[in-house]
């Protein structure tokens, strides 16, 4: 009788964190990835993959369209196919490496897996079964008003401009969002829990975290809290307007492609911007209020969650003056020409280390770098023979 391979042993269960964002994912993430050796040891919860965020393998994994993610659109991957291939080596590499360690419980926390449809979700799904026999999917809410304000920083930092944000906020969409996978999970696997009641927790927003996946207490736990730390992203109101202004002159992506006169390094150096703390103006407040309504009443209707009708209508602090249009326009391109410019000479510096080192391979794409962020600029004479653009 032939050898029949053994079917690698299916999990008995599966946790998607799903998000939402701007709740704490990136803490939970790095505390549970630096000590995940030890969570399965001892309590047989595996995290996988080899970043402590989920969300860039799992939504280029799973989105139809994976060219529309923030994380390839900055690696400039616009190639559909190429993106599948990626896609399909994700899927592989996880399904192997789960094999191989054959835990009870998988555990992927990805927040913006938030973000994905009813049929990417029922793509992930009908994956995830053949990992485990049932998935659970956790989603972590927050008081509207300031998961905006959080939000907008966010996409501030991947190319969008306030005043577009202004017009059109970024929702929370609970109901969308979490009806979505209800739909592709069904009620009964989702459950909903609230970012203020995560804080309070007296084990930080990781304890809590723990105690929702069925975390025994142990070692791992205590390895766990104890490299839990939380970081400030956000920007002070003159870093956003900086930032915003220069998402506007010179836009971080167009058609999809890289756009030019950015090296899309700029947040590092903006975000050290001081200043005052970020705000909404007043009648974007109130417009979030009034669109948050609806969300505010399902979430009490169908999880019980009642606190944020009371906090909504918080008043808005009062504004400080800052500075004029033009003023943060001027230092906006100020700085990126002179972040360009050192970009510039750093791309130039490589390419002769590796022109000298007779590794030709890579020095069209600097070339085409250079030609991206400096277009005026006459090319090193050492590089023009590597022009490939066909331009004279």
């Amino acid at each position: 009788m032939p050898n029949v391979p053994d079917t690698p042993k299916k999990a008995k269960r599966l946790i998607l964190h799903a998000g939402l964002p701007k709740t704490a994912t990136t803490s939970i993430q790095n505390a549970i990835f630096r000590c995940r050796e030890i969570l399965f040891a001892e309590t047989g919860i595996y995290y996988p993959g080899t970043a402590p965020n989920h969300t860039n393998d799992l939504c280029t994994a799973f989105l139809d369209d994976p060219r529309s993610h923030i994380s390839n659109k900055m690696a400039g991957l616009t190639d559909l196919d190429q993106l599948k291939s990626i896609a399909a080596n994700i899927r592989s590499s996880l399904e192997a490496e789960i094999a191989k360690s054959a835990p009870e419980t998988i555990l992927f926390s990805a927040e913006g897996f938030s973000n994905l449809s009813h049929s990417e979700l029922g793509k992930f799904r009908d994956w995830a079964l053949n990992l485990a026999d049932e998935i659970s999917v956790i989603y972590i809410v927050r008081n509207p008003l300031r998961y905006v304000t959080s939000v907008v920083q966010q996409h501030l930092k991947g190319g969008e401009v306030l005043e577009d944000m202004y017009q059109n906020p970024p929702m929370p969409n609970c109901k969308g969002r979490i009806n979505n996978a209800i739909a592709a999970f069904g009620r009964e696997a989702v459950s909903v829990h609230t970012f203020e009641d995560m804080v309070k927790c007296p084990d930080g927003v990781t304890g809590f975290f723990l105690d929702k996946i069925g975390a025994p207490k142990s070692k791992a736990n205590e390895a766990i809290l104890k490299a839990q730390t939380f970081e400030n992203e956000s920007l002070s109101h003159e870093a956003a307007l900086i930032l915003s202004s220069l998402n506007r002159q010179r836009p971080a992506f167009v058609n999809g492609q890289r756009g030019e006169r950015r090296t899309l390094s700029e947040l590092g150096l903006i975000q050290n911007i001081k200043g005052r703390k970020f705000y909404l103006p007043d009648d974007v407040r109130k417009n979030v209020v009034d669109l948050s309504m609806a969300d505010i009443a399902w979430l009490e209707e169908n999880f019980g969650i009642d606190q944020y009708r009371r906090e909504i209508e918080d008043s808005a602090s009062e504004p400080a003056p800052t500075l004029s249009p033009e003023t943060i326009d001027s230092m906006a391109l100020i700085l990126s020409d002179m972040i360009n410019e050192r970009h510039i000479n750093f791309l130039t510096r490589r390419a002769r280390q590796q022109l000298n080192a007779g590794d030709e391979d890579n020095l069209p794409q600097i070339v085409r770098d250079i030609k991206r962020i400096a277009p005026l600029r006459p090319l090193p004479p050492f590089l023009i023979s590597f022009d490939d653009s066909g331009e004279i």
